[in-house]
C-alpha cells in the first residue's frame, strides 16, 4: 500500500540484510503486544461496541490524555467528518483548559475519555478533576459520562472507575503508550468518529505483511545514521497527517534515543525527528535543509487522491500568476512535492519519497504499523530497547517531587 517513488540514495546490501534479520526477530518475540493487536477479536469488538455507543449520544467527546494517549487519537479525529466535536485536553495548561470548556455547547451531552496507560499520569488525573469540578457546577457528575481506557491492573484511574462503575477498556499490559493507537486508546474514538475500525484492521494486517518494505526503509535509516544525518524530517503532503507527524516524533524519539543498549554498553547514536508539512514548512525550514549542514535525512509522504483532488482553478485575477494554466489545487500541491523532491536531491540531501493511494481507513490503518514496525526494526537491529522511557520517567519523578515540597 505505501510506494517507494523516488530516493537518491542506494539501500545498503549489508544493512538491508541486517534490518530483515531485526525484523524477523522482532516479529518472534512474544514480550511486545502491539504487532499482535490486529488479531485480538475482544478487543476490537469492545472498541466497536463503546465507540458506537458514544456515537449515539455525544455530540463533544473531550479525550483526557498525553503522549502516546492523545498524539494518534488526534490524527484519527482530523481524518473524521463527524458532527461530534473532540476536544484534545493534553496539557496542564489553564489557557487550554479554559478555552474547552467555552467550546462546550451541551455538557450533558458531552462525554469524556479518559486515557492513561499506568493510570497515575500526572497530567491527566489533574485535568479530570477539574472537569469533574466544572460537571459538578452545573450538576453533572464525570464518572456518568466517562470511560477510562487504561491496563488491567491495580491504579488510581481503575480504582476511582471501579469505585464510580465507570466502564473501563484495556490497553494490554504488552502493548507500551505510544504503541497503543490500535488498541481501544485509538480504536474507540475511531468507531464513535465513524471511520471503519474493520477496514483500519485489515490496513494494520497488510503492513504486517509487508515485511520486505518495513526492513527497506529500516535500512535507510541506518545507512542515514552511518552518513551522520542526525535530523530525520518526515515532511507530509497533506494537512490532514499533521497529528501523524506529531505521533511519528513520539514514536522515533522515545524509542531509540537511549544512553545504553539492552547489553548496558554506550548506545549508537540516532537521528531526532522532526515532522513537517508541505507546501507551508516550504517557506519556514527548506531553507536550513537546502542548504545547511547535510546532516538530515528527508522522508516525504505523498497521497495520490489529494493531488488529483480540486477545486479547479480556470484563471487568475492577480498578474503575477497569468503564466497558470487551468489547474487542480491538489496538481499544484503535486508540482510543489516534486519540485522540492528534486531540489533536495540537486543539493545532495538524502531523500526518500513514499506515496500512499489515499487517507481511507485501510491506509491509515497501514501506515499507523508500517511506522511502529519500522522503529521497532531499527531499535532491534541496534540492540535497543524501543520499549521504555526512563529519560521521561525521570522528568515525572521529579515534577511529583517539586510538587510535594
Amino acid at each position: 500500500m505505501l510506494t517507494f517513488r523516488q530516493t537518491n540514495r542506494p539501500v545498503s546490501p549489508q544493512n538491508l540484510k541486517r534490518t530483515q534479520a531485526g525484523l524477523e526477530t522482532f516479529l518472534a518475540r512474544t514480550d511486545i503486544g502491539f504487532k499482535d493487536l490486529p488479531n485480538r477479536d475482544a478487543l476490537w469488538a469492545e472498541a466497536a461496541r463503546v465507540g458506537r455507543a458514544l456515537s449515539a449520544k455525544a455530540t463533544d467527546i473531550v479525550l483526557i490524555g498525553i503522549g502516546g494517549s492523545s498524539l494518534g487519537p488526534q490524527f484519527l479525529a482530523e481524518l473524521s467528518d463527524s458532527h461530534i466535536q473532540v476536544h484534545l485536553a493534553d496539557n496542564v495548561d489553564p489557557w487550554q483548559f479554559k478555552k474547552i470548556c467555552s467550546k462546550i455547547g451541551d455538557w450533558k451531552q458531552t462525554h469524556f475519555l479518559l486515557i492513561s496507560k499506568s493510570g497515575s499520569t500526572l497530567e491527566t488525573l489533574t485535568t479530570a478533576d477539574l472537569f469533574a469540578l466544572e460537571l459538578e457546577k452545573q450538576g453533572l457528575a464525570l464518572a456518568k459520562q466517562a470511560i477510562v481506557i487504561t491496563e488491567p491492573r491495580a491504579n488510581s484511574l481503575r480504582a476511582w472507575a471501579e469505585q464510580h462503575a465507570v466502564e473501563t477498556l484495556e490497553i494490554p499490559l504488552d502493548v507500551g503508550g505510544r504503541f497503543s493507537i490500535l488498541s481501544p486508546v485509538g480504536m474507540v474514538l475511531a468507531a464513535a468518529l465513524g471511520l471503519s475500525i474493520d477496514e483500519i484492521r485489515a490496513g494494520a494486517k497488510a503492513a504486517l505483511a509487508d515485511r520486505e518494505s518495513v526492513a527497506r526503509l529500516s535500512a535507510q535509516a541506518l545507512d542515514s545514521f552511518g552518513r551522520e544525518e542526525w535530523i530525520t524530517f518526515l515532511w507530509s503532503y497533506s494537512s490532514s497527517l499533521r497529528y501523524f507527524g506529531l505521533w511519528f516524533q513520539q514514536l522515533w524519539a522515545e524509542s531509540l534515543a537511549k544512553t545504553v543498549d539492552r547489553q548496558g554498553r554506550p548506545a549508537p547514536r540516532v537521528s531526532t525527528p522532526v515532522p513537517a508539512i508541505g507546501t507551508c514548512d516550504q517557506h519556514s525550514l527548506l531553507q536550513q535543509v537546502m542548504e545547511g549542514s547535510k546532516d538530515k535525512w528527508v522522508v516525504q509522504i505523498r497521497v495520490r487522491d489529494c493531488e488529483a483532488a480540486g477545486p479547479h482553478l480556470e484563471r487568475s485575477q492577480f498578474s503575477a500568476l497569468s503564466w497558470l494554466k487551468p489547474v487542480g489545487l491538489g496538481q499544484v500541491l503535486a508540482a510543489e512535492a516534486q519540485a522540492t523532491m528534486d531540489a533536495l536531491e540537486k543539493s545532495q540531501v538524502s531523500v526518500q519519497a513514499l506515496e500512499l493511494q489515499d487517507l481511507g481507513p485501510k491506509s491509515i490503518g497501514y501506515l499507523l504499523m508500517y511506522w511502529q514496525l519500522v522503529v521497532a526494526c531499527v531499535g532491534e537491529s541496534l540492540d535497543l530497547n524501543a520499549f521504555d522511557q526512563p529519560g521521561v520517567e525521570l522528568g515525572k519523578r521529579l515534577a511529583k517531587e517539586i510538587l510535594q515540597n
